[in-house]
């Protein structure tokens, strides 16, 4: 028969802050990340979708992201935004107009705020995944410090009986 060793609950507690404090750190920069594209792209042109990028996900499923083809100083561009879903693969038809932003001083880099929407929630997830970990591991360490603190202090005061 197997016999399995017993993890004590503050290495468990401190896996989980340390969980939580990188998920906060990727969300961060995955935050910090979309906010550069909407500031940097203020100029706004009508693109047509002329393709989808497609990859699978992690469950198998396929997801899509928009190809745009687009006009800007009479120059064409084709470009995609990295953020892929399986929603694109319905709502962005070839053929279909948008208005996207561009960059104007890199007019490959778009932004398009409803394909970014669908990024910042799945950001909000991170977030709030690496909080509840957090919190719950600061939680559990806080409160095995104070019991040990309490049982010291009992320890002391019996002593001196």
């Amino acid at each position: 028969m197997r016999r399995y060793r017993k993890v004590p609950i503050q290495i468990t507690a401190i896996i989980m802050v340390v969980v939580g404090v990188i998920c906060l750190i990727v969300s961060a920069v995955f935050n910090n990340d979309l906010k550069k594209h909407r500031e940097n792209c203020s100029e706004t042109v009508i693109a047509q979708i002329v393709d989808e990028k497609t990859r699978k996900n992690s469950d198998g499923y396929k997801e899509y992201t928009p190809v745009f083809s687009y006009e800007y100083n009479g120059k064409r561009y084709e470009s995609y935004i990295n953020i892929y879903d399986q929603i694109f693969g319905i709502k962005y038809l070839k053929g279909l107009r948008e208005n996207i932003k561009i960059n104007p001083d890199d007019p490959e880099e778009i932004y398009l705020e409803d394909i970014s929407e669908r990024a910042i929630i799945k950001v909000w997830g991170l977030q709030i995944i690496g909080a509840v970990f957090g919190g719950i591991g600061l939680i559990i360490i806080i409160g095995s410090v104070v019991k040990l603190l309490i049982v010291a202090k009992l320890a002391a005061t019996s002593e001196t009986k």
